[in-house]
């Protein structure tokens, strides 16, 4: 029998149980890892010596009149991926892991018993097996983790890597094969499956929420599952940093299939993205809106952090030119970047008609029964991207030569962990190394002229010099020196002389001097407020000291909205001036003290991001410490599909006494809207710690009463609270009614629209909390809060909370601010006697203020001097109420106004229009707050006070109403730089008191009639046809609206 007769003989036997008709797909346990399990490219002892052999490519097979089977794995010529190792003799290993000891570290790291580690003595990858969990790469099959072995403290920061094909699919693992374990000099492991609906990414509704007309368009989406059968091919040399990824995929249709490839690239770590090419010619991201709405081109993406990195590097394709070999260009989704491979104009391609495709550059054409591969590499490094780059560059074939030089300080001494960036003409970072204890560095870049620098913090290079690399050849800088950097030790106390933490704000005095660029490192996804030079944050210990380059600053010293600032007259000066030289220290003793009274009320934010969010590169600690100098009582770990616990880090900090932590979830769908559930119970052992698949398997997502159902299957009662409510079901639905009109096939949910009304039945009441002030733009509260005095005024009873939905260390909106203050029982209103179960009670029962500054009590008194609170039901009697609104601010914030509403007039909205003019109020009052109204709160070097005013009113109403107060600082100065943002203006708001007029309680409330009326009459769901309308090339404008849209929508 010849060789290709026995090859495919051999084939068809091996893989008869990929016929099955079990749905379930099935892990195929892996063979004894002492001997290699054959498949396709090794059913032949000989082969092996024989890499000039074919090793079984489709063709062979259909050579002897045997068509693949479908669903069998895909043949490739595995030969020309294992030659050329680059250190031959040493060690290479693929298993099957057993032991959970022999998993990777890191906060990336994510591997399980039962996943694959594919190492070498260089570095170590997990592929994961065959699971599911909600994340932006669901299924298994994928890189997960990925180690450095060359840095001590190199670990894992990666997520995942996955396929996303047609806009619409990822691969989904059936079978794992272990071809070669390494015990013949290589490791190859083969995981076949199919494609499957990617859940974490709908284009179509995206697009649709930014340009209805232009959805007709989106026809590179299929109409139903590509019918490929697709092998991914993880393969590891001796030598090599990076595993080789070869993703074969295979037409089993009976029609041409038109593959546009890209991946979904996850980073799992603190850091930010690398490309030279991109428009920032460095480190970080930028909106592609109008201004820039061309994509980044994709020479390679690396994710870089202090200790550890990653880089997903695919293949180059010829027809695409640019400085350095590209394999396409990319987006940044919300932190998760989407690759485009073979093309650069990536909305285009989304919107391309289907006739284009079949002769379209860069992407996948295969006929019936035809087969080809997408490749790329996923390397990992360690905090120095030479690391990584060394090799890249090589492996894209470019010539380069080696950057070589020492760094020192200006009294000629070695210096190192310094930065060393080459910069070439064009102002692109080319590569960067870090300089050992000898102060050496080396790197390789392409052929070019260099401007070399070194930078550590505070500390740049004062004359950075120039050097000519010339291919294969080895170039030696003169001496980097970097200046001495200036210092700041800061001692923040109370007037009793107890230390306290704080929030150090150094705000430039005139231009910022030497500030990190984005060709050092990443400063735009944790971009500073504008003026500041830094944010620094003080712990439990008062004492902090940190390194700034020398010039004149204003430091400020906070810690929130319920205590005083250093220096008192911050507001309105900018702070202390501070000028520091080089190499010598300024001190900074601060005072502050609590100056609210709070009693009886806790603070908190139920919306908060952290490491575990892919859109959040912010360590848990660090989140923590941003919260703990804010003032903040009470932290809810929200990340996007997943089950954090912030407490081990409030324990690190030592700051138990300070703050608590809820266990909460945001399920972040990519249609219905976004859901917080809270208090949830974290499972340790399952991926994501047991965060609600939402996208339900291959079957229908599910819908939201389904998702809140889950929230309320946990132990005890929940807060289920939808976060800004305007990227919900509410947008396009009847609040007044309760109804919905979004198209459920293109939600991918299991609803029929009904045919008359096209109410699609998908809206649930079962929330108790929606987000009113998310951050702190106003045109968003008037509008949601339209949709919410309707949803009281139809006697839903949900409590209006303000969060800040923080993802990043820096920018407009920090830790703690806004905040919503929920008020509590006597001996459940500290830290001391926190109780989960009474906090999530007092949440539900409407018992909260939200607020961005201004703290104030309301109380309620009728003629039987019955008192009712915020949240409480009080008679009226037929007779007026006294309502007395007790306001407290510190000295550094005014206000000056309160407004009520009270069964609010023009709140109800047709569907999907969104109102955000203020909504006028039905009372209003002014006031000012003087001198009388200030109060000595506590006296040591400094006197600390605060504003504390009472106003008093009387309200009557015949009907059954609610009373909803504002606090407000119309006329008052901003609240800048205590709040980094110069527009925001103190303002806060009540959940209802409700007005029983007729006895029953609050039962009758005057939206009620109107809610039960029939619905206007309303079209269906338009259905997607096959042949939509004349399609046109986009404007730039569409283009750069369309950018703009996917990058900042949603998430």
């Amino acid at each position: 029998m010849n060789r290709r007769l026995l090859l495919a003989a051999l084939l068809i036997s091996l893989l008869a149980p990929a016929c099955s008709d079990d749905p379930e797909p099935t892990i195929k346990p892996t063979l004894d890892v002492g001997h290699d399990t054959p498949l396709v490219d090794d059913l032949a002892p000989d082969l092996v010596d024989e890499p000039d052999i074919d090793t079984g490519t489709p063709d062979d097979v259909s050579d002897v009149g045997l068509p693949p089977v479908p669903g069998s794995p895909v043949a490739l010529d595995l030969g020309p991926f294992l030659e050329g190792a680059p250190d031959p003799g040493s060690s290479v290993r693929l298993y099957q892991v057993t032991d959970a000891a022999d998993l990777l570290s890191g906060t990336g790291a994510e591997g399980l018993v039962g996943d694959y580690i594919i190492e070498n003595e260089h570095a170590r990858f997990v592929i994961q097996a065959d699971r599911r969990a909600m994340s932006a790469c669901p299924w298994g099959g994928n890189v997960i983790d990925a180690q450095y072995l060359g840095a001590a403290n190199a670990g894992d920061i990666l997520e995942e890597i996955c396929l996303f094909l047609n806009a619409d699919q990822t691969f989904k693992p059936e079978r794992f094969e272990v071809v070669h374990d390494g015990s013949q000099g290589h490791a190859v492991l083969a995981v076949t499956g199919r494609t499957e609906i990617l859940d974490f990414l709908n284009l179509s509704t995206m697009i649709a929420a930014i340009d209805p007309a232009l959805v007709a368009q989106f026809n590179i989406r299929p109409n139903a599952l590509m019918p490929l059968t697709m092998t991914l091919y993880y393969v590891l040399r001796p030598g090599d940093t990076g595993v080789r990824v070869l993703s074969a995929m295979r037409n089993d249709g009976e029609e041409r299939l038109d593959i546009a490839a890209s991946h979904i690239v996850v980073s799992g770590g603190t850091g930010g993205y690398f490309n030279p090419l991109n428009s920032l010619k460095g480190f970080g991201y930028e909106d592609k809106g109008l201004a820039n709405p061309d994509p980044d081109l994709l020479p390679y993406l690396v994710f870089r952090g202090e200790e550890s990195s990653f880089a997903y590097v695919p293949k180059p394709f010829d027809h695409l030119q640019a400085d350095l070999p590209i394999a396409g260009a990319y987006l940044t989704l919300h932190g998760v970047a989407a690759s485009l491979l073979g093309r650069i104009d990536i909305v285009q391609t989304l919107l391309s008609p289907k006739n284009r495709f079949a002769s379209m550059p860069g992407l996948y054409h295969l006929e019936p029964g035809q087969s080809d591969a997408i490749e790329h590499w996923v390397f990992a490094g360690s905090g120095a991207l030479s690391t990584m780059l060394d090799t890249i560059y090589g492996v894209q074939g470019v010539a380069t030569g080696e950057l070589e030089g020492i760094v020192r300080d200006g009294q000629g001494q070695a210096v190192e962990g310094a930065r060393v960036s080459a910069v070439d003409a064009k102002g692109r970072t080319m590569n960067q190394a870090i300089s050992g204890a000898d102060g050496r560095y080396s790197m390789r870049v392409p052929a070019n002229t260099y401007t070399v620098s070194a930078r550590l913090v505070g500390r740049p290079t004062s004359t950075p010099p120039q050097a000519t690399v010339v291919a294969d050849q080895t170039t030696s800088v003169a001496d980097l020196t970097i200046v001495q950097a200036a210092t700041i030790s800061v001692s923040v106390r109370t007037p009793t002389g107890d230390p306290t933490p704080a929030r150090v704000s150094v705000i430039c005095e005139g231009p910022c001097p030497s500030k990190p660029t984005a060709r050092e490192e990443e400063v735009t996804f944790h971009r500073l407020p504008e003026g500041f030079a830094m944010i620094e944050w003080v712990g439990v210990s008062g004492d902090h000291s940190f390194d700034l380059p020398a010039g004149t600053y204003r430091i400020v010293v906070s810690r929130g909205l319920e205590w005083s600032v250093w220096p008192p007259q911050a507001l309105s000066e900018g702070g202390q001036l501070i000028t520091v030289a080089a190499g010598a220290t300024a001190n900074v003793v601060a005072e502050i003290a609590r100056v609210l009274d709070t009693n009886g009320a806790l603070s908190g934010d139920f919306h908060v991001h952290a490491i575990a969010s892919p859109d959040s590169a912010v360590a848990e600690t660090n989140r923590i410490l941003t919260f703990l100098t804010e003032g903040v009582d009470v932290v809810v770990s929200t990340d996007h599909d997943v089950i954090a616990d912030f407490g081990p880090a409030v324990i690190e900090l030592g700051a138990s006494a300070e703050i608590v932590t809820i266990v909460g979830n945001e399920i972040t769908t990519s249609d219905m809207g976004h859901f917080n559930g809270f208090p949830v119970v974290r499972d340790a052992g399952a991926l994501r710690g047991g965060a609600l698949d939402w996208g339900n398997g291959a079957e229908a997502s599910v819908t939201p009463s389904q998702i809140f159902d889950w929230v309320r299957a946990h132990p005890g009662e929940q807060v289920v609270q939808i976060n800004h409510p305007d990227s919900s079901f509410m947008r396009q639905g009847d609040v007044l009614r309760g109804l919905t009109y979004g198209d459920p096939v293109r939600m991918r949910v299991a609803a029929e629209a009904d045919p008359d009304t096209g109410e699609t039945g998908l809206w649930s009441d079962d929330f108790t909390a929606m987000e009113l002030l998310n951050g702190h733009g106003l045109e968003r509260f008037w509008a949601v809060g339209r949709w919410w005095l309707t949803l009281i005024g139809r006697g839903m009873t949900p409590t209006g909370t303000a969060v800040t939905d923080t993802h990043r260390h820096y920018g407009d909106v920090m830790g703690g601010v806004p905040r919503t203050f929920v008020f509590l029982p006597e001996g459940k209103d500290t830290i001391a006697s926190f109780e989960t179960a009474a906090f999530v009670e007092a949440i539900n029962q409407n018992r909260a203020i939200g607020t961005n500054g201004p703290f104030f009590r309301v109380v309620a008194i009728n003629d039987a001097n019955e008192r009712a609170h915020i949240g409480d039901t009080i008679a009226t009697n037929s007779a007026p109420v006294q309502f007395e609104i007790e306001i407290q601010v510190p000295e550094w914030m005014k206000v000056d106004r309160l407004d009520l509403y009270m069964n609010a007039e023009d709140v109800v909205t047709a569907p999907g229009v969104y109102k955000t003019d203020p909504l006028a109020p039905t009372e209003s009052w002014s006031f000012e707050l003087g001198p009388d109204d200030l109060v000595e709160v506590a006296t040591g070097s400094l006197t600390h006070r605060r504003y504390h005013k009472t106003l008093t009113v009387t309200l009557e109403s015949a009907v059954d109403a609610y009373a909803v107060f504002l606090v407000r600082g119309t006329q008052a100065p901003t609240m800048y730089p205590i709040l980094p943002v110069r527009a925001a203006r103190p303002f806060a708001f009540s959940n209802p008191v409700y007005l029983d007029a007729d006895g029953g309680g609050y039962n009758n409330p005057h939206l009620l009639a109107q809610s039960q009326t029939p619905p206007p009459q309303r079209q269906a769901p338009q259905r997607e046809v096959a042949s939509p309308i004349e399609h046109r090339e986009l404007t730039r404008q569409e283009v750069g609206r369309i950018m703009h849209g996917l990058q900042c929508g949603g998430h």
